[in-house]
């Protein structure tokens, strides 16, 4: 159920949202009843609707995870800064369609002007435009994002081939010899700004090529601020390289960073290879190169709610240095690992809501709760000397009868060891309360982890707690 409270500006949304098949309930902004009447799974609010336009009502009034409808007039007042938004216009701007107030100048509403309130200039809909963006924010609340994207080498992110002798004429942003601006120009720039918008949201980056592994550091960006926002080596965080099928390639991959295949998803230029992918790994989500790089930032399984999500890439690069390490208690005991147990936030939840969702390894049930409150709720967070893995832990606890309902943790702190840590802080945290581990066909990680968490903290972790 998604609930629309805007009426004018939002009903346009509710048919092509259905059409995803979402149930969709449109009412006025002042019909704030509905939301603990329906219970929504998602509430869209335009605060700017002409119904209350000269005395916006609150963001406040509404819950935590309420989506706004971003201001036509953005200031540095607005009521919505750091709050979950939607901005219309900047999507609209992204299709080539200008709203009527940009065409004609202020005063010219959205409604006055034009089939649905915009300027249909390439024949799509605005509706469905933002109605795509709202499904995305629902997609990553209710079912949590892919956490990597493999991507292609050779004619993707370069032009041509890394092999090729005229590789450095035709990539000169990759040690030509060009000036900065026309390397600039040169490159296959969108796919490069898709993907950094991901990697800036908490995705992964992998590369996956049929290459010599030797040849890959030629694939590193000339220093310089007009080159920067091209990738380089440097900012994937788990390559695969050889000449084996790329379904072999995505299996490696997902091994490395101790996630399943199904949190995949693939970027290449050739048919063959994305075919291959889709017949051996039909889990993985799977885009074609050339239009990858406007369909990556708007794919709903490519989205993320959770701000702490950004951590991600450091952490699994620790991950990487645990897991490659000679003597992994060694490490962990110079790793410097520190953590922090406390009651959760009311901004923790969406965060919360996808551990909940996504934890499998390190979950004691099958249970995944999505809760719309901090009550009975407590987290952990982790940093060492080479990241900060941010909030990785959650644990909800019920009062009748007083008892541990679900307890998560990130599989990309698993080598480290400190869930059991974590929990045993979280338990004392609720004396008396019963806990149980029940086993799942993926949780086979968990199956000692309260006998563990019964011996206390692991001498390699320094934990505070927060009662």
């Amino acid at each position: 159920m998604l609930l629309l409270l805007g009426r004018c500006g939002l009903e346009r949304l509710a048919e092509p949202l259905r059409a995803l098949g979402h149930e969709v309930t449109v009412a006025a902004p002042g019909d704030r009843g509905l939301i603990e009447a329906l219970k929504p799974e998602l509430v869209y609010v335009d605060l700017f609707s002409d119904l209350f336009s000269e005395l916006p009502l609150d963001p406040d009034l509404f819950p935590p995870g309420t989506i706004f409808r971003g201001p036509r007039l953005p200031t540095s007042h607005s009521p919505l800064t750091g709050r979950p938004t939607i901005d219309p216009l900047a999507l609209w701007a992204r299709h080539g369609i200008l709203n009527d107030a940009v065409r004609f100048g202020p005063g010219h509403g959205e409604a006055e002007h034009g089939p649905l309130g915009c300027s249909r200039l390439d024949g799509r809909d605005a509706g469905e435009i933002e109605a795509q963006a709202l499904h995305a924010r629902w997609h990553a609340r209710t079912r949590g994002p892919r956490k990597c994207v493999v991507v292609d080498l050779d004619d993707t992110l370069i032009h041509g081939r890394i092999a090729a002798e005229d590789f450095t004429e035709r990539n000169p942003a990759w040690g030509g010899q060009l000036p900065e601006e026309e390397s600039f120009w040169r490159a296959p720039r969108g796919l490069h700004f898709g993907l950094r918008e991901l990697r800036g949201r908490g995705l992964l980056l992998a590369l996956a090529t049929r290459n010599d592994p030797a040849l890959l550091p030629l694939f590193k960006r000339r220093p310089g601020p007009v080159l920067a926002p091209l990738l380089d080596l440097d900012d994937f965080v788990a390559v695969a390289a050889g000449f084996g099928e790329k379904s072999a390639m995505l299996r490696q991959i997902a091994a490395d960073l101790g996630i399943g295949t199904d949190s995949l998803a693939f970027v290449d230029d050739s048919a063959f290879e994305r075919e291959e992918v889709r017949a051996a790994l039909p889990e993985v989500l799977v885009f074609d190169s050339a239009a990858a790089g406007w369909q990556l930032p708007e794919a709903p399984e490519l989205w993320s709610e959770a701000p702490l999500s950004v951590h991600r890439e450091q952490s699994y690069r620790s991950r990487v240095a645990v897991t490659a390490a000679a003597d992994p208690l060694a490490f962990l005991s110079g790793l410097g690992l520190r953590a922090t147990v406390r009651p959760a936030l009311p901004e923790d939840l969406p965060r919360v809501r996808e551990l909940f969702q996504r934890s499998n390894q390190l979950a004691l049930t099958a249970q995944r709760p999505q809760p719309d409150s901090t009550a009975g709720l407590y987290v952990g967070l982790v940093h060492d000397r080479l990241a900060d893995h941010g909030l990785v832990a959650a644990a909800l606890f019920g009062s009748s009868p007083h008892r541990l309902l679900a307890f998560a943790c990130s599989c990309r702190v698993l080598p480290h060891r400190v869930a059991p840590s974590l929990l045993h802080a979280m338990l004392q945290l609720e004396p008396g309360a019963q806990a149980a581990y029940e086993p799942t066909p993926r949780n086979g990680a968990s199956g000692g982890l309260l006998e563990e968490a019964s011996l206390g903290i692991a001498p390699w972790l320094a934990l505070s707690v927060t009662p």
